[in-house]
């Protein structure tokens, strides 16, 4: 899997998906970071690896009207 400049919230999306298959080969997801105007999340990239941080929540207020 890899990911082509998507935002966290497809990020996420795309992690899950690749998650369900039985692949140990390295997954090219995390490029989100790149956008300045990205939505805050709680996906974060660790050496190399992207994890999903329970302590921190997604900012979904641009959403609110």
């Amino acid at each position: 899997m890899t990911s082509a400049l998507e935002a966290n919230i497809g990020l996420n999306a795309i992690a899950q998906f690749s998650s369900s298959f039985q692949n140990s080969l390295p997954q090219g997801l995390g490029t989100g970071q790149l956008y300045t105007n990205n939505i805050a999340s709680p996906l974060e990239i660790k050496q190399g690896y992207l994890f999903y941080n329970i302590q921190n929540s997604w900012d979904l207020s641009i959403f609110e009207a």
